[in-house]
């Protein structure tokens, strides 16, 4: 990435000079010290040796030159710690030249961030423009979030409009924006997905905004989801994404451990209580992936998932990826319906707590394994014979000669009989209650096939313990806890290990179907084709999946008429080239026809692919675009606005022409409910404006005439104007002027 020369001016820094940016370096002889910044070091454990040029930290047993100790440091990879020091030393790194298509795709997702970053600002100053009785500021409020956690957060509100969607249609964002999921199209219209949300801006562990996750407000009114969570992009694959962790991450390296909870809210509040350790999956399952970046800072993780159902179940699939991965695996078991958001309001010293109360997470899944042993007639007979003895009991005792029924005056003698009779009703309940826990011991506890699926189940959790002194110790814990012999479980571990295979889940990976890694498989499923890596990927008929084209479409505009009738799109082929164009709507029913027009752009090529694969694609493309009229005339229009070529002048306000040469006028077609065929359209497509025909030779350029007629600032205003015809003028001028 950065040329050897460059790097080489970062190692040859004084480490005395690099490290004193974050240590306050004492001088100790030939060497110097300071308190160790990887541990509660009471006494000054941290030494660096100038002569030497390293550091070695005796509390923690780390060591190293200055680079190593900022990547510790700050949790960096090798690249970013680099970036760092050359940044606070005044060092220019020098990049290694790249390819022309490397460095186009490297644009296209640095042009991507950037309209992250934008978006997030503009939530963030939606939310600081609320009204504070607004329902957004309410629930901050209700969830205790102060405004250092607000900012530090950096939490946002979106609109309800689709202000983000419209202002990338001005700048000619939409593709972009479409891919990172910030604005949608459905049924011919794109809108805004997170409208009227509290955003939660998704980071990466570089604090780079990468993607967004938006709440509703409260309700059960609302039909639509509670979360919303952002899709997959360039720049944002959420298995490789732990909510927080550009917060948490030099918490979890000091501390040695990370909390791993569910939500977004869940991570905030936790750390707002002091578990500032806390990450969060991106509303999705915990991935492998997500667990490899976890181990890069931490070898324990502690799982507090929500107390229900849901949650349990989680813990136990989260505990094998967990250890699968390596590492020390515990769990901290919330009461029912309770969850990590809740927990942590109520709970003072949170972090000790979690220290105090997590227990071992392997110990914990074979207890609830062998929990569910009990049989289910058993439980079924217990009750029966529970209820019976409940009904028995209140019988007898319904018989019982209270003080009441005796009375005031009842005599010695009769009191007598009463204590006497009433212990006979004693003795009858406790021997109905000891023949009924008689009967339930009787009965079969176990269900034998329950206890073996239970116990291979302990084994297979076993097979992702790999150390051999941890594994030996655990097989020992949990046989008992099973209630089998230690030999008998090392046994069908054995056994599993010997024959171990990976079934295949009921929905095949991308490689069962052949498809890249990056392939959306559900789509795939359904559609029988796919996007993936700037190309088509179609089902054939004898069942296997290939390419079927060097590019993929990205919609953007259907662009409507009796006469004329065509769909403007931006293709982007494998090598990363990007191009506009217009093609008929009828190409969409004519295979040949479109091949023709996307060959003429160049290396734009559909290869291989049957009708049946065509009307595939075709049927979910026609619907992504967005509708629009082409300015048929330039002038004055009957619908109240004057255009000209590159904008149009309406309602007193100046709307000027995107690259697409799309112009917005929002409002210019209100459509009354009852005129259901009608279809709103609020884009005008100006051709001679577009990036498609920018380009056009003269003698072939259609729009020749249609450039000369625009709107341009002029030099002087008209009271500037009139003053410099009086001036040449003077009364000639006045009556010229009137």
């Amino acid at each position: 990435m950065y040329t050897t020369n460059s790097i080489d001016q970062v190692r040859e820094l004084d480490i005395v000079q690099v490290i004193s940016r974050y240590l306050d370096l004492q001088k100790s002889g030939a060497s110097y010290k300071a308190k160790s910044p990887f541990s509660d070091d009471k006494t000054a454990s941290f030494m660096v040796s100038k002569s030497k040029q390293i550091f070695k930290d005796f509390s923690s047993g780390n060591g190293g030159d200055h680079i190593k100790f900022v990547m510790l440091h700050k949790t960096l990879n090798f690249i970013e710690a680099i970036e760092l020091i050359a940044q606070e030393n005044n060092i220019t790194l020098e990049k290694e030249k790249v390819s022309a298509d490397v460095q186009k795709q490297n644009n296209r997702k640095a042009e991507m961030y950037k309209i992250a970053a934008a978006t997030q600002v503009h939530f963030t100053k939606n939310l600081k423009q609320a009204e504070p009785t607004h329902w957004v500021n309410q629930m901050l409020i209700e969830r205790g979030y102060t405004e250092d956690v607000i900012n530090t957060w950096q939490l946002g509100y979106a609109l309800n409009s689709n202000a983000v969607t419209d202002l990338m249609k001005q700048k000619g964002l939409l593709a972009p924006a479409k891919d990172l999921g910030i604005t949608q199209t459905k049924e011919n219209r794109s809108y805004d997905p997170y409208k009227n949300r509290l955003i939660f801006p998704i980071f990466n562990h570089k604090h780079t905004v990468i993607g967004f996750g938006g709440r509703r407000q409260n309700g059960d009114h609302f039909k639509s989801a509670k979360y919303i969570n952002g899709q997959d992009s360039d720049i944002y694959h959420k298995k490789h994404v732990l909510y927080g962790l550009h917060i948490a991450k030099q918490a979890i390296t000091k501390k040695g451990f990370a909390v791993l909870v569910e939500g977004y809210t869940d991570v905030i509040t936790m750390h707002q209580r002091g578990a500032d350790m806390t990450v969060a999956s991106c509303g999705t399952a915990l991935t492998p992936e997500q667990v490899k970046l976890l181990h890069k800072y931490c070898e324990h993780v502690i799982l507090m998932r929500d107390g229900d159902a849901a949650g349990h179940t989680a813990a136990l699939r989260d505990i094998d990826i967990c250890l699968k991965e390596g590492l020390q695996v515990s769990i901290i078991e919330l009461p029912n319906n309770d969850d990590p958001d809740t927990f942590a309001k109520r709970t003072e010293n949170l972090e000790t707590y979690i220290k105090t109360n997590a227990v071992d997470a392997v110990r914990w899944k074979a207890q609830q394994i062998a929990d569910d042993f009990v049989s289910d007639n058993y439980l079924f007979e217990k009750d029966n014979i529970e209820t019976q003895l409940e009904a028995d009991v209140k019988a007898i005792a319904d018989n019982y000669i209270s003080e009441e029924q005796l009375g005031e005056d009842a005599s010695k003698d009769e009191r007598k009989k009463a204590e006497k009779y009433n212990k006979e009703q004693d003795k009858l309940i406790a021997e109905l209650e000891k023949e009924a826990a008689a009967q339930i011991n009787s009965l079969v506890k176990i269900d034998s096939y329950k206890k073996s699926k239970g116990t291979t189940d302990v084994a297979k959790m076993l097979l992702n313990i790999k150390n051999t002194i941890t594994l030996k110790d655990y097989i020992t814990s949990t046989a008992k806890i099973v209630g089998v012999s230690p030999s008998d479980l090392k046994s069908q571990h054995g056994a599993l290990l010997k024959n171990q295979t990976d079934k295949k889940s009921k929905e095949p990976s991308f490689q069962d179907l052949g498809l890249p890694e990056d392939a959306d498989v559900k789509f795939f499923l359904k559609h029988k084709f796919v996007s993936a890596g700037n190309q088509y990927w179609f089902e054939k008929s004898n069942g296997t999946v290939e390419p079927g084209s060097t590019f993929i479409f990205n919609p953007l505009y259907h662009i409507q008429g009796k006469n004329e009738n065509k769909r403007l799109c931006e293709v982007q082929n494998i090598y990363n080239q990007r191009k506009l164009m217009d093609f008929d709507s009828e190409n969409f029913v004519s295979f040949n026809d479109l091949k023709r027009q996307l060959i003429r752009l160049g290396a734009f090529q559909f290869q291989g692919i049957t009708a049946y694969n065509f009307e595939a694609l075709a049927t979910q493309l026609m619907t992504q675009f967005d509708p629009a009229l082409e300015l048929q005339n330039l002038g004055y229009n009957a619908k109240g606005f004057f255009a000209f070529a590159n904008g149009i002048f309406y309602n007193n306000n100046w709307y000027e022409a995107d690259k697409y040469g799309m112009i917005h006028l929002p409002g210019s077609d209100d459509v009354s409910v009852e005129d259901e065929y009608h279809e709103q359209t609020e884009y005008y497509f100006s051709p001679s404006q577009s990036a498609m025909n920018k380009h056009n030779q003269a003698g072939d350029d259609p729009y020749e005439n249609d450039r000369k007629f625009v709107l341009k600032q002029a030099s002087v205003n008209l009271n500037q104007w009139m003053e410099q015809m009086i001036t040449v003028f003077g009364d000639k001028g006045r009556m010229g002027i009137a």
